[in-house]
């Protein structure tokens, strides 16, 4: 009803034509995937943290911190990166690296050291951090004439897609 709708307006509201070309799509859909899982942990690490492993709520949400520092730098790093080694090459590594902190988050118990904790989520934050700015900015340049619609999409499906990964994550743990 709603992809309908904004195709028949003179003005819509998400412009989706910017969803007929592929390398728009293909990174969009990649940047909407690392939002799942970035916002969808982030939210059950602290949890875990506190009542599995019984941490206070300060040690709990430092956890996090490793994870956010290493997507920042991470973050200025992709481009250069990615300036070197291509888009391509960048997203299969920093997707193999984030699948890997993942994986290693999978076998977390209750005597999971805070260390390991840490280790793993610096991992997720380095596999982000790569390449999400990396591949928003291939992927909005795909469509350079609808740029500014372009982004809105982008960022109403990452938003769409993390609140989903956060909800997922919640019934599930």
């Amino acid at each position: 009803l709603f992809v309908r709708r904004q195709h028949r307006l003179a003005l819509p509201f998400l412009n989706l034509a910017v969803l007929k070309s592929w390398r728009f799509d293909i990174g969009t859909l990649i940047n909407a995937l690392m939002n799942f899982v970035s916002l969808g942990v982030t939210l059950v690490v602290p949890i875990y943290a506190q009542s599995i492993c019984g941490y206070s709520a300060t040690l709990s949400g430092m956890l996090s911190l490793p994870s956010a520092v290493a997507m920042a730098v991470c973050s200025l790093l992709g481009g250069i990166l990615a300036g070197k080694v291509g888009v391509r090459h960048l997203t299969l590594i920093s997707s193999a690296v984030l699948c890997a902190g993942l994986a290693g988050m999978a076998f977390f118990d209750f005597n999971t050291p805070v260390w390991v904790i840490m280790f793993f989520q610096v991992l997720r934050g380095v596999g982000i951090g790569l390449s999400m700015q990396v591949l928003t900015t291939w992927s909005l340049a795909a469509v350079d004439d609808l740029v500014e619609d372009a982004a809105s999409v982008n960022n109403t499906l990452k938003q769409i897609v993390g609140a989903m990964g956060s909800a997922v994550m919640a019934v599930l743990f």
